[in-house]
């Protein structure tokens, strides 16, 4: 067994190929946002999400701190 495969921190040689990702990305709803505060303190919420084209698609309202969170950091 390779040395990559027994270092169980080095996560980069665990793929999915292009038709499962694209499989679980499609059957998947639900999604963890992640994004820092101002103060670089970490945050997360959990959103529904749906998969078009290659892209999530989630909706918050403007009020939100994660909204505001984007716009400073795409």
């Amino acid at each position: 067994m390779s040395e990559d495969l027994q270092n169980y921190e080095l996560v980069s040689v665990y793929k999915l190929n292009p038709d499962d990702q694209e499989r679980l990305m499609t059957t998947q709803r639900e999604c963890v946002f992640n994004w820092c505060t101002k103060e670089e303190w970490p945050m997360g919420v959990i959103m529904s999400m749906l998969w078009k084209d290659g892209k999530a698609c989630l909706t918050a309202g403007v009020h939100r701190h994660r909204i505001s969170a984007v716009r400073r950091t795409p």
